[in-house]
């Protein structure tokens, strides 16, 4: 019989051929040991060219197989058995078609199968798209939490897009179920199939039949499973169709609800600048201080009204017996902005004993900023450093408590204006600047003295002041003539006055000189501003600074001529801070006055001090420093008023430590201080040692109260005897910003 004798063939060419290959083939792995118990099998299944090593000859053993790799595998053996069939039913004739036939079916059935199996890859193409949208979709859906987060109206909205994207999600997850159950089927199929084929050889015409029956079954089952696919992918895509409708609709509502919320916050806005344009602020302060002094110790302890004064009598050591001192101030500052260019500010502060007696009205200004050509006005108190800015002193030295002050431009003059009382006088004054270019600027001013009614005085006092100003290959000059006409003497009421700086490299150089007539500055008006005003004529100021390699030096010589030389002085000083391992602050002055100015017994003066710069230790905040002083200077050198001609040792520390307590900042201090006298000074005076501690106590930022106490002891020589001071005092205060 036929189908007999293909088995009979086939089962031959098999046989002969794994024999063939057994007895020939060598180990084509270096991989593979010859003791492995798959040694044979893997060895033939090579050497039929079944399977194939990596390109680096290794077989891979412990790997774990691919479906790629398996599906090689039975492409292999697929077309090695064809290969086989058909050799075999060359050699049985040509009763072999009907097989022919059915070999060429199980073909259509293996290539319908991997149509199959590549809908998988179709299916993941589509869930990556869908998947893609998704992420569309949350991207639109973040986007609409933020505005959510601006506006609650669109909480809805946002919500029904969540449930439309997750329901969508849903429906991908059950394709994606379905895609599953389609391979595992694909697998299941490919399974039989290799069931089938190994039975092949052994097929019999009845089994041929039931063969032929499967396949048309396999057909039949795998178009049904094609048609549930496109059934299912028509499903998803209505889904999508109907998702991306309701998303438009969704987005034409969001816009509709975003134009609202647009013209809200616009509104809002208007609201916001309307409460902008008026701010308050101010700040009340109160403070309490008690201070005694006492004379002698123990028993015979007094207590004196004084003044009494320490050993150099500077700063604040001048003492006197003050019970029980309060004083408090509240200042209210309200601005306005009127428009974007033009703002008011008004001003006010009252004084009192107590924080409930507010008996005097201290200042209150109304000051308009704007963009105008009156770019500043200042009503009612007009502040000293509006008005010596503007116009210095050599034809205004009266600011007035309350007036009018102006800043105008008008094209390319700067002008300043300022009217105004001081108790018993008034005053009118005006100065105009512009500037031609950097290297020349000209100004023109004129003051003059009224009463308190602002009304000429007789006689008159007016001031006039013409002046030059600029830059010139990087030399700053100013050169100012004055007249005061008080005086009718037109020769001698001049005043003439010329300033000249510049740098050259390190060298920092600065010239001032001055000349004024006799009559000047007779009157009110203006000043002179020399240190003896009433005998000088003339002033020279000499300065030159520099920076040589971290040390500051300065040199400056100082002159004022009358009849005679009344002083001529100069001073040499230099500073620096080293550090060696801790910061050192060093400086040094030395002052000489020529004996020819006539300041009896000025002498030299000579000022060494050397200190360590704040350090943190544990925290602390922690300075000392040590003064050498002969012939002590408080204030200006040149000025012989201020020579206090004490020698003495000054040596001073503090100590300081912040500390957030509570939720509350808190500062605390202590200062020591201990003043030596040496050689005369030590005659009358004994060693001086004072104590202070502070504290701060902030309750939160623009809120405070702080406490001070401090005592000083020193001995002073009252009729050849020595005889112990004691100060005490105490202070604290209280301040409130809003």
């Amino acid at each position: 019989m036929k189908t007999k004798r293909i088995a009979l063939v086939l089962t031959l060419v098999l046989v002969l051929s794994m024999a063939t290959t057994a007895f020939a083939a060598n180990n084509p792995f270096s991989d593979l040991p010859a003791d492995h118990w798959a040694y044979d099998s893997i060895v033939q299944l090579a050497a039929v060219g079944l399977i194939e090593g990596y390109p680096d000859g290794t077989f891979g053993g412990s790997r774990m197989l691919t479906r790629y790799e398996a599906a090689m595998v039975f492409a292999r053996a697929l077309e090695r058995l064809e290969n086989i069939i058909e050799a075999g039913l060359a050699e049985a004739g040509d009763d072999s078609f009907e097989e022919l036939a059915l070999n060429e079916r199980l073909r259509k059935a293996e290539r319908r199968l991997a149509t199959l199996s590549n809908a998988e890859g179709d299916f993941a193409t589509l869930y990556g798209q869908v998947s893609a949208l998704n992420d569309k979709v949350g991207e639109m859906n973040s986007t609409v939490t933020k505005l959510d987060g601006t506006v609650g109206l669109l909480n809805p909205v946002v919500i029904n897009l969540n449930s439309e994207v997750k329901g969508l999600s849903s429906d991908v997850q059950t394709l994606y179920g379905l895609a599953g159950d389609i391979e595992a089927d694909v697998a299941e199929l490919e399974k039989e199939l290799d069931a089938k084929i190994i039975d092949l050889a052994n097929i019999t015409e009845a089994e041929m039949t039931n063969l032929k029956a499967l396949v048309v079954n396999y057909q039949g089952e795998a178009a049904e499973l094609e048609n549930k696919f496109k059934a299912e992918l028509v499903n998803v895509a209505d889904i999508v169709f109907k998702l991306n409708n309701e998303f438009a609709r969704e987005l034409a509502l969001l816009e509709k609800r975003v134009g609202a919320l647009e013209e809200q916050t616009a509104a809002l806005d208007k609201r916001v600048d309307s409460v902008d344009k008026v701010q308050f602020n101010g700040v009340v302060k109160s403070n309490y201080s008690n201070l005694q002094v006492f004379k002698g110790e123990g028993d015979n302890e007094t207590k004196i009204d004084g003044p009494v004064k320490g050993i150099l009598g500077y700063k604040d050591d001048t003492y006197e017996t003050k019970l029980g001192n309060f004083s408090s101030e509240m200042q209210l500052t309200i601005a306005t902005k009127v428009s974007d260019n033009l703002k008011v500010n008004l001003f006010g502060s009252v004084k009192g004993a107590r924080p409930n007696e507010w008996t005097e009205l201290d200042k209150y200004t109304v000051e308009v900023l704007s963009d105008s050509p009156i770019s500043r006005l200042v009503l009612g108190t007009v502040s000293d450093k509006d008005v010596k800015n503007r116009f210095g002193t050599t034809i205004l030295n009266i600011q007035p408590a309350n007036g009018v002050l102006a800043d105008a431009k008008v094209g390319p003059v700067d002008v300043n204006f300022v009217s105004g009382v001081k108790s018993s006088d008034g005053l009118v004054a005006a100065i105009a600047n512009y500037e031609f270019m950097p290297e020349l600027g000209l100004k023109l001013a004129a003051s003059q003295l009224l009463d308190k009614n602002l009304e000429t005085t007789d006689p008159a006092q007016v001031g006039i002041l013409v002046g030059a100003y600029g830059n010139v290959a990087g030399v700053n000059y100013a050169a100012n003539f004055a007249l005061d006409r008080y005086h009718k003497d037109a020769d001698k009421n001049t005043f003439v006055d010329v300033k000249v700086d510049t740098e050259i490299g390190v060298l920092g150089l600065n010239v001032e000189y001055a000349l004024a007539g006799e009559n000047f500055a007779t009157g009110k008006l203006a000043s002179k501003g020399f240190v003896k005003a009433n005998d000088a004529t003339s002033r020279l100021k000499l300065g030159a600074k520099a920076d040589i390699f971290g040390l500051n030096v300065g040199v400056e010589n100082y002159q004022e001529q009358g009849n005679d030389k009344l002083i001529d002085g100069i001073k040499l000083e230099a500073d620096t801070k080293v550090d060696l391992g801790i910061p050192v602050a060093v400086s040094g002055r030395f002052v000489m006055m020529n004996e020819t100015a006539k300041l009896k017994g000025a002498g030299n003066s000579i000022t060494a001090k050397v200190g360590l710069d704040k350090i943190d230790v544990a925290d602390v905040k922690l300075g000392v420093n040590y003064t050498f002083a002969k012939n002590y200077i408080d204030g200006d050198w040149y000025n012989p008023s201020k020579w206090l001609k004490k020698d003495v040792h000054i040596i001073a520390a503090n100590a300081g430590y912040d500390l957030n307590w509570g939720g509350a900042d808190v500062a605390l201090g202590y200062d020591f201080g201990y003043t030596i006298p040496f050689g005369d000074t030590a005659t009358e005076y004994g060693n001086q040692m004072s104590h202070a501690v502070k504290a701060e106590y902030k309750f939160a930022k623009d809120l405070k109260f702080n406490v001070n106490g401090k005592q000083v002891t020193w001995e002073q020589n009252d009729n050849d005897n020595d005889t112990p001071y004691k100060v005490n005092e105490i202070k604290a205060g209280f301040e409130y910003k809003f």
